[in-house]
């Protein structure tokens, strides 16, 4: 009995020192029970899950009192002061159709997987303020497109049943530029990338070039650019076939002046693998027009007895035991042009000589013997006040000129000579530019109608020297 006694007074004696109990003592469960202090049920009531108060609860800055709520000395929403419409809320009017939030800078959308805007029309997003302009995002459900505006322009995103459209357009210049760090990809999984100039959906008459796409290689093979006056039909385009084969193609469609004119600042090389490189016309054999058009080798083939791999190769041509004959040839035409012999030079059975060249009376006048060996001085109209020049190549030789005369007296006040460079001749550190006369000094020429004096002169190009004869009165 003693020990039965002392449970109980240890069970009192706790209940002294802790004085919160529910009703009955019992457990929390899902049912709300009333928390007692010192026997006395409290305002709060406690399930396993929630908390209730009834009456009224003060901690710090919040207050509960009759179902309202007081947090630092303003009420807030409770189930007495219930919200009937978007108006009730301090911080939100509601006119017509505008709702404004104060106090709304973030909006969270928490769903981790989709979140649903809906609405029947245009979405548009505005510049604050009653003076607003533009709308600077607009979606457009029941067309289907999305704009990007300011107050300038407009970057449009477009959509149809077949096709998507991205459009800059501007009150000035509309300009669309896409950059990258790294790279910009282009992907369509079948068809053709056109690059459009007139108006969207307008690919099919004004590409101005495009890339085709050929299903049966599954790559784009076709690079083409368009005549704008005439699309599709005069064009020039690089066609990538089976092992890198390429086709290079210039269209007139209603001709033949589709020209390809390679103007290159440089030069331009032809370099293939296999060393052949062909001329076709029309795909058939090319026959060179002028002589300013290239000769194949099969032209030469057909033309010249099977290629020119030696001198006798050429139909004209004939070279045997050291004797070369060309039977058509009729003249050389080149710069300067040297014979280097160990022997001799024999002109056999021909004459070699010059075109002669002709000169008129002036103040001064200069005779170019760069250009032949051979010249005629027509004096029947003046005298030579001045000097009369004679220049010299840059070899030696022997050179002529022939002075006409006419009824009257007529005379040469100096002589002088030049080199090849136009610089006065050096006469081996004589007088610059002096000739040297035989007997010492210039001739008097012959007086009278018709007359001709014969002047020789032998040019030495490595003293450069000027030794000059004269044969007077012919």
């Amino acid at each position: 009995m003693r020990r039965e006694n002392s449970k109980l007074d240890k069970k009192y004696e706790l209940k002294k020192k802790n004085n919160l109990s529910l009703d009955d003592d019992s457990n929390l469960d899902n049912s709300f029970k009333s928390l007692r202090i010192g026997g006395e049920n409290s305002p709060i009531q406690l399930s396993k899950t929630k908390a209730k108060i009834d009456g009224e609860l003060t901690a710090t800055s919040i207050n509960v009192s009759d179902g309202d709520i007081t947090i630092n000395g303003s009420s807030v929403i409770t189930e007495a002061n219930d919200v009937d419409a978007l108006n009730d809320l301090s911080d939100v009017t509601y006119t017509g159709t505008a709702l404004t939030i104060d106090s709304l800078n973030t909006i969270y959308l928490p769903n981790t997987t989709s979140t649903t805007i809906q609405t029947k029309g245009k979405l548009l997003f505005r510049d604050w303020g009653a003076d607003a302009t533009f709308d600077f995002l607009e979606i457009d459900e029941d067309n289907e497109i999305i704009k990007l505006n300011n107050d300038t322009g407009t970057l449009e995103l477009s959509l149809s049943s077949h096709d998507s459209y991205i459009k800059a357009a501007s009150s000035g210049t509309a300009e669309l530029t896409i950059t990258a760090t790294d790279k910009i990809a282009i992907n369509t999984n079948i068809g053709d990338i056109y690059f459009q100039k007139g108006g969207i959906g307008a690919a099919a008459t004004h590409a101005f070039f495009d890339f085709e796409y050929v299903d049966s290689l599954a790559i784009f093979n076709k690079f083409q650019i368009n005549n704008p006056s005439d699309i599709g039909d005069d064009y020039f385009n690089i066609v990538v076939g089976d092992k890198g084969a390429t086709t290079i193609n210039a269209v007139d469609d209603a001709g033949a002046e589709a020209h390809l004119t390679l103007d290159v600042d440089g030069d331009i090389t032809l370099d293939a693998a296999s060393g052949n490189i062909y001329v076709k016309d029309n795909g058939g054999n090319y026959t060179p027009g002028s002589d300013y058009e290239i000769a194949t080798k099969k032209y030469v083939d057909d033309n010249a007895g099977g290629g020119a791999s030696a001198l006798n190769d050429l139909s004209d041509v004939t070279y045997s035991s050291g004797d070369l004959t060309i039977s058509s040839l009729d003249k050389i035409i080149s710069g300067s042009l040297d014979f280097d012999s160990s022997g001799h030079i024999n002109f056999d059975g021909c004459a070699a000589g010059f075109t002669r060249t002709t000169y008129a009376d002036a103040a001064d006048v200069e005779v170019d013997f760069t250009t032949g060996n051979k010249a005629h001085l027509d004096m029947t109209g003046g005298s030579i006040s001045g000097t009369l020049t004679l220049k010299f190549p840059a070899i030696s030789g022997n050179f002529v000129l022939v002075v006409q005369q006419d009824g009257s007296t007529r005379t040469i006040a100096a002589y002088a000579t030049k080199d090849a460079a136009g610089n006065a001749g050096n006469n081996d550190g004589g007088t610059a530019g002096a000739i040297r006369w035989s007997g010492g000094s210039a001739p008097d020429l012959t007086d009278g109608g018709n007359k001709r004096d014969v002047l020789s002169f032998y040019w030495d190009a490595t003293e450069e020297v000027c030794y000059g004869v004269a044969s007077l009165n012919f």
